[in-house]
């Protein structure tokens, strides 16, 4: 079985405290919650998380970089690498796509 990545539909930053979150979307339906990839960081990207992809048929499946990771801004405060700021990270996400009800997933 051959894997391949879909392009994101929807890609770009998010503003917040620190710097800019990067995340891509793929998939449209409003209708249902929305797959969002937590990474098992900080330090790893979303490139591992990839095949979430694949549900994007009958859900949007949101990935993002926390910051100082993959495509987001590397501003090195490490006193921004906790819980609050995680959950701050994914309600902007959240809030720039206009998506009611996630669905975490988080692939360690």
């Amino acid at each position: 079985m051959t894997l391949v990545w879909i392009d994101p539909e929807i890609a770009g930053y998010v503003d917040g405290p620190g710097g800019r979150t990067w995340f891509r979307q793929n998939g449209q339906r409003q209708s249902r919650p929305a797959i969002v990839g937590i990474s098992g960081g900080p330090g790893m990207s979303h490139h591992y998380l990839m095949p979430l992809t694949a549900f994007s048929d009958r859900h949007p499946v949101v990935l993002y970089d926390q910051l100082d990771t993959g495509n987001s801004d590397r501003p090195g405060d490490k006193s921004k690498w906790s819980v609050e700021d995680f959950v701050g990270e994914i309600e902007r996400v959240r809030t720039s796509l206009n998506l009611e009800a996630l669905i975490l997933a988080c692939l360690l």
